[in-house]
């Protein structure tokens, strides 16, 4: 069946019910649908714009959908995120706009993809999206939940808590050499973060970008991903509340790293009077690679690694800055008044009440 009128197309279904395409229905023209559509059978859309109208209004598909069409804005889109999507197909050359009123997109492989989403709103991505041309995306935040988001270009833009890529479960934020040649020296800044729910069923989000630079050969449809996760990696207390987990069809890859997290990732001093500072940890596989050398300030909300292999999981766990103390009297080895930070060991300066421990050098 076909619909090749200039008429706009309208299908409607009883409020609440499911409209079933077990047949082959071709529209070239703009359609609205009234009700949640399942199609098990190919449906090919080529209008400009397809307009649903149900809460839930794609209910999945286990046959075809072609958005054949070059131009094609979607409106008003929710998918239910339990509803099979694996065969939902846009024109390779084409461009997709989903406009502000979506609350979730369509997986499957765009060219040029144009996301509308309003400030501080989600737009939801139930199953995995590949951008093999251009993401516009000027504001909102895109929802991953377990799925992965792959893109050919580079992320540019003013990012926030109100403007990321959320992670949860599995999610992953990619990007993929699609010019037909190794690339090398890129810069990516991925605009990742995570979300908590508060006791009043309220979302926190918190961005956590993590920025790639000076890379290694990517090699032609070669990728890197990125993760990140709200918790503590190894469940301890000393660790950042905090995650990121890089991978790479490159194993080997090597570069420079920066992660930034938020205050309430710091759960263990953060503003005490003991100054520490934070030690990477780089966990490859089972193995635990704890550099003490290779640290940041822990109160700039920071991590840096200046260079070296980037895949693997990535955190930081707290430990004392490395300071001398000096003698300044006779007195006990535990008291405070004991020691001095002033080299010559006859003026007393200690205003934090320092006495010899871990990571403290002593000089009588």
């Amino acid at each position: 069946l076909a619909w090749a009128t200039p008429e706009a197309c309208k299908i409607s279904t009883a409020s609440g019910k499911t409209l079933s395409l077990a047949g082959a229905l071709g529209i070239a023209s703009d359609i609205t649908i009234n009700g949640a559509l399942s199609v098990i059978g190919n449906l090919n859309l080529g209008g400009a714009n397809v307009t649903f109208t149900d809460a839930t209004n794609f209910a999945g598909t286990t046959g075809n959908i072609n958005f054949s069409g070059a131009d094609i804005t979607i409106n008003n889109l929710k998918v239910d995120p339990q509803a099979p999507a694996e065969s939902v197909h846009f024109n390779p050359a084409g461009k997709v706009t989903y406009a502000a009123t979506c609350s979730s997109m369509l997986p499957g492989t765009y060219n040029d993809l144009i996301i509308n989403t309003e400030t501080k709103k989600n737009i939801s991505l139930f199953d995995d999206v590949t951008v093999n041309g251009s993401l516009t995306w000027a504001a909102g935040r895109i929802a991953l939940s377990g799925s992965k988001l792959t893109v050919s270009g580079t992320f540019s833009g003013n990012y926030t808590s109100d403007h990321m890529v959320i992670m949860s479960g599995n999610s992953q934020l990619a990007y993929q050499n699609n010019t037909g040649s190794a690339v090398s020296g890129l810069e990516l800044k991925m605009p990742v973060g995570t979300f908590s729910t508060t006791s009043m069923g309220e979302a926190q989000y918190y961005y956590s970008p993590a920025t790639l630079s000076d890379l290694s050969e990517i090699a032609s449809n070669g990728y890197v991903a990125v993760s990140v996760k709200g918790e503590a990696l190894r469940g301890t207390t000393s660790d950042l509340v905090r995650y990121w987990t890089i991978s790479s069809s490159n194993a080997d890859m090597t570069g420079s790293l920066a992660f930034t997290y938020d205050d309430a990732d710091d759960i263990n001093g953060y503003g005490t009077s003991e100054k520490n500072y934070w030690s990477v940890l780089h966990k490859v596989g089972d193995t635990d690679i704890h550099d003490e050398s290779n640290h940041s300030p822990y109160n700039d909300n920071t991590i840096n690694i200046a260079s070296g292999k980037i895949c693997g999981v990535w955190t930081a766990i707290e430990y004392p800055e490395v300071v001398t103390l000096y003698s300044y009297n006779t007195g006990d080895w535990g008291v405070s008044t004991t020691w001095t930070l002033i080299s010559t060991g006859s003026v007393y300066e200690n205003p934090t009440g320092r006495v010899p421990g871990p990571k403290t050098d002593v000089i009588i």
